[in-house]
């Protein structure tokens, strides 16, 4: 027998009624503690997972190759739904970039520095 709850559509749920019941598993009022125990473990269930990307393998040398590949890596995580680890990673690796900059420009002025100090003693 169908099961007889009536959605806000209109239409009449598809699933079979449980035995002795005129309602499916989802709609029957009886089992509403079990569907949501069962709703909460499957929303607790490992998901599948796709298969990794390979990437080349990257000669890192400057703090501009840090930039970059924290600003690609970046780019990747945000192109998938965003969870709290996902978010967390991206502020992580924000404040890394950050750090980078700061240590690219003084090396910058370090260089700059050197140039003008030995550049008057020769």
């Amino acid at each position: 027998m169908q099961c007889e709850f009536i959605k806000p559509d209109g239409l009449q749920c598809g699933a079979n009624s449980m035995d002795g019941f005129v309602y499916c598993f989802t709609h029957n009022p009886a089992t509403q503690e079990e569907k949501e125990k069962a709703v909460l473990k499957g929303g607790l269930a490992s998901k599948p997972r796709k298969d990794p990307v390979q990437l080349e393998p990257l000669k890192i040398q400057s703090f501009s190759d840090v930039v970059g590949l924290l600003e690609d890596t970046i780019n990747r995580i945000r192109t998938e739904p965003i969870t709290h680890q996902k978010a967390n990673c991206i502020g992580f690796l924000a404040n890394i970039i950050i750090r980078a900059r700061e240590v690219g420009g003084l090396e910058n002025t370090i260089e700059d520095l050197e140039k003008r100090l030995f550049g008057q003693n020769k």
